[in-house]
């Protein structure tokens, strides 16, 4: 059974149709480095021909078909190579579509998680000498990531499971769900999701009372937010307390927030809190909904980072006030 990607030749047979395209792709890619069109296509036959075969006569062309005795499919017409020489592609190659791209990347990904659009351009330009545009590489670099990954919506189905494993795994760990209701009889839509290992909640009671708050964006299609809850230890280093999974920074979300750190980690009705924040509105406006964060159990402070940088955008000597702001700040907060 023929399987190896190059030349073609009539009679090769593949234990699939998509294993027939692939090579037809490769072929059209590496070596004939032409252009095909599909003709025919149905779930016993695929045939194609040369893209500019009307224009210049070029009669190249193949037909695949099942074979239900041998249950492969076989190359059974097959007119090469290409004469239209004047259209060999030099720039894109209308069938480096981004699934074969991304067969080609997820080596590459597999190992650096981070690999950048640029690097794919330049990765196809030099394995198969095309310049792909932006939105291609983008696409394939998607479609590499989604086949390690997954995709987002995968990711929400495993998470019931995932956080099982972190409660078994990592005994005491906690994990608070909040889920909207449907108009289906016991079908609820997750919301939000928060998590704390039980070392960080059992750390916090000998870290300085002062709880820093953020919320960052997730690059995906859904536009979620990560909430995050991180405090110093005492030699100054971040210890992270908290998270949360929410659809937006909202009033409801950071107050569901606070009320899930003030559970599980100031449960005390004498425990006292600094929190520092951004001045997001919904967080700010939260606070009063939370007694462990609301005076006089709680004082809120705004981060000095937040306050800086919007003031001295335009500042030549910003980034030098920023950092002696900065290091003041850390001054102020070793005696706590």
């Amino acid at each position: 059974m023929t399987q190896t990607l190059g030349e073609l030749a009539l009679g090769m047979v593949f234990k699939s149709k998509d294993h027939l395209k692939a090579s037809v792709q490769d072929f059209s890619v590496r070596h004939a480095r032409r252009e095909y069109r599909v003709v025919e296509n149905n779930p016993k036959l695929w045939k194609v021909c040369c893209k500019w075969d009307v224009e210049t006569g070029c009669n190249w062309m193949l037909r695949g078909i099942f074979k239900s005795n041998m249950r492969l499919f076989k190359i059974t017409r097959y007119a090469g190579p290409h004469t239209c020489l004047m259209n060999e592609v030099s720039v894109d190659h209308g069938n480096l579509g981004k699934s074969m791209i991304a067969t080609h990347l997820m080596g590459m990904v597999r190992e650096d998680p981070t690999f950048a659009i640029k690097n794919v351009r330049q990765t196809i330009k030099d394995k198969f000498g095309f310049e792909i545009p932006y939105h291609k590489a983008w696409q394939a670099l998607k479609a590499a990531r989604e086949q390690i990954y997954g995709t987002w919506e995968s990711s929400v189905q495993k998470l019931p499971r995932y956080m099982s494993a972190l409660q078994k795994w990592n005994p005491g760990t906690v994990v608070e769900w909040y889920h909207l209701d449907t108009d289906r009889p016991g079908l609820h839509m997750l919301n939000y999701v928060f998590w704390a290992f039980r070392p960080c909640i059992q750390g916090f009671r000998y870290c300085r009372n002062v709880i820093s708050v953020d919320g960052t964006h997730l690059y995906t299609r859904y536009k979620h937010k990560l909430l995050v809850a991180v405090t110093l230890d005492a030699n100054n280093q971040v210890l992270p307390l908290a998270f949360a999974l929410v659809d937006e920074e909202t009033l409801a979300s950071w107050t569901w927030f606070l009320q899930m750190l003030a559970r599980h980690f100031l449960p005390n009705e004498d425990d006292r809190v600094c929190l520092i924040s951004d001045r997001h509105p919904g967080l700010i406006n939260a606070i009063n909904y939370v007694p462990a964060f609301k005076f006089p159990r709680g004082v809120h402070r705004f981060c000095l980072r937040h306050m800086l940088v919007p003031s001295l955008l335009d500042s030549r000597r910003a980034t030098n006030i920023q950092s002696k702001g900065l290091i003041g700040v850390d001054k102020l907060l070793n005696p706590i």
